[in-house]
């Protein structure tokens, strides 16, 4: 996983901006993609993966809703972010390719 302290800040303050956003209903957020697995390049972006605890109703708007406040702070780190948002159930029960992945590779940040 990319240690880097850019990415450290950029996901301590995605974290921030999802915790304001989500309140009690945030689960998890996970890494994943090439800075999960240590083959990113210097221009890879995040892949974060939002886990909520019950269904978003728009997991597109949802989305948007946590980038409108994090950003900023996540470009001032140097880092793009693209974020994801889902349920509990949704990540434990699709068969959706891109949410497989996130199942296998995805680590808790």
């Amino acid at each position: 996983m990319d240690t880097a302290p850019q990415t450290r800040a950029a996901i301590a303050a995605f974290r921030q901006g999802a915790e304001a956003v989500f309140g009690s209903r945030l689960d998890s957020i996970l890494l994943f993609g090439s800075r999960s697995r240590d083959d990113y390049t210097d221009e890879s972006d995040l892949d974060l993966a939002v886990i909520l605890k019950d269904e978003p109703a728009d997991p597109l708007e949802e989305a948007d809703r946590v980038m409108d406040i994090a950003f900023v702070p996540t470009m001032d780190a140097g880092r793009i972010v693209q974020p994801f948002v889902w349920s509990v159930r949704t990540l434990r029960t699709s068969q959706h390719p891109l949410i497989k992945t996130v199942r296998e590779q995805g680590v808790p940040v």
